[in-house]
This record gives structure tokens, sequence and C-alpha cells, in this order.
């Protein structure tokens, strides 16, 4: 009976803890639809940024949509020496012709689903092909 709980119970709660994300695509003009989401935006020669709204890490933590552009505000920090660090600020214009993609990681519940339905079914043929009759025990 442990065997079967071992089989079954530690995949699926590690299935559950996981999930599965995808990356889904959107346009320039919809960025300001998306300012709650951590968005990766890769350009045509091959630079790439990680935008998040109100982040204090060294992701792009300030960021506006004008006309045909966009403007990126940048903090980053550069250490010297232990106690001494420099941040510099810094201002990228990205116009939207040059941006190649816009994406953001979303939750699949169905993909998910999938995952964890399967693996669940294929551990727990596992564990009965695995369990041994004798005959003429009862």
């Amino acid at each position: 009976m442990k065997n079967i709980i071992c089989f079954i119970l530690i995949p699926a709660f590690l299935a559950q803890t996981v999930g599965c994300f995808s990356m889904r695509d959107i346009r320039a003009q919809e960025l300001n639809d998306f300012k709650d989401q951590k968005l990766y935006l890769k350009t045509n020669d091959s630079s790439e940024y990680i935008m998040v709204k109100g982040s204090d890490d060294l992701n792009i933590s300030n960021w506006e949509v004008s006309n045909d552009s966009l403007i990126l505000r940048t903090d980053k920090l550069y250490r010297y020496s232990r106690n001494e660090n420099i941040i510099v600020k810094e201002l990228s214009v990205v116009p939207f012709s040059s941006i190649s993609q816009i994406s953001f990681r979303e939750f699949s519940l169905g993909t998910t689903t999938l995952t964890i339905v399967s693996s669940l079914l294929i551990l727990t043929a596992l564990a009965i092909s695995s369990i041994r009759v004798e005959p003429g025990v009862n």
C-alpha cells in the first residue's frame, strides 16, 4: 500500500505545484491592457527586455506607450565594491516597427489538467501492474 501511495501521491503533488505555462504573443498596441503582466520584448536587432510594472529588481520597471514607440526607463545597479553601489538610470525608445515579439507567460489550465490526469493514469497502471497476486492465498 505504501508503494501505491508513493507512486501516485508524490508525482501528483509535484505536478500540481509546477503547472503548465505557455507564452502568449500580443501586439504593441495592446500593451496598455497588460500592464499587470510580466512582459517579454524582443526587437529586430536581437535585443531582449523584460518589462515589469513597479518592480524593484533589475528589470525594466517603468515604461509607457507613445504614438508609435515604446519608452523604457531602467534603473541599473552597478556594484564597484562591497560598500559602494551606483544606480544608473537609462532611457530607451523602441519604435513599434523594430519590435519583433511581445509576449507574456499565461497559465494553461487545460494543459495542466491533461498532464496531471495522464500522469496519474500512467502511474496508477504501473502501480496496479506491480502488485503481485499469489494464487491460493486468501
